[in-house]
């Protein structure tokens, strides 16, 4: 019986082992694997975006207008026939606000109060929830490296002919680029700055389609 005994021991050492074995390497390929998706995550990032003209960004953002400061978790697709989409959330992944552009029309999702906006994308419609003079065609052209259009920007730009910096009357745009990425549109009070964690060229376009709850209430924009 102690023999027996000894032996259940003896395998019982060697189970647990093998079990200590197995976890070791599975941690080591799972950490291999994230470094490699990490890698090429990076080799996106900090390479010159201004080859892409549709992708899908994250990041932290801080909007503040006035003394009002407002931190977001923010995910952004900008497709190059003039749709974006931008949606806000706070930790743990709690989404707050939901924004769909395209060619014409203008979607607001308010998630918390379930209220909605939806009509034509007019100078009216934008002003009810940002500062004049804030025109989101620009967001298709600054999000990957290129100079706002219009002839009223002047720019600076580096070695390798992209901007770091573009200014008008009203506004500034300024591009950092290294081991962080950090993109700053201010003005005298309204600052959107994006840091940015990963792009990924590839979007899904029925993303852009955004179906409205049927408990949501619309709500009118003051002229």
């Amino acid at each position: 019986m102690r023999i027996k005994r000894k032996n259940c021991k003896k395998s019982f050492c060697l189970f647990n082992w093998l079990c200590k074995y197995l976890l070791f390497l599975i941690l080591l390929i799972s950490t291999c694997v994230s470094c490699h998706t990490l890698f090429k995550r990076k080799t996106v990032i900090f390479s010159n975006l201004s080859a892409y003209k549709t992708g899908a960004f994250s990041g932290t953002v801080l909007i503040s207008q006035g003394e009002n400061k407002h931190y977001f978790n923010a995910d952004l697709l900008v497709s190059e026939k003039n749709k974006m989409r931008m949606d806000l959330s706070v930790p743990p992944g709690i989404s707050v606000f939901t924004l769909l552009l395209d060619a014409d029309d203008i979607t607001f999702l308010f998630l918390r109060k379930r209220k909605f906006y939806k009509g034509d994308k007019n100078d009216s419609a934008l002003l009810a929830f940002f500062p004049k003079d804030l025109k989101f065609s620009i967001f298709k052209d600054i999000f990957f490296d290129r100079k706002p259009e219009g002839k009223t920007w002047i720019c600076k730009t580096d070695e390798q002919d992209l901007p770091f910096e573009c200014r008008n009357s009203k506004w500034t745009i300024q591009w950092t680029r290294g081991k962080k990425r950090i993109l700053l549109l201010k003005s005298e009070d309204f600052t959107f700055n994006f840091k940015y964690s990963s792009f990924f060229p590839e979007i899904n376009s029925d993303l852009f389609d955004i179906q409205i709850p049927e408990n949501f209430k619309p709500i009118s924009l003051i002229q």
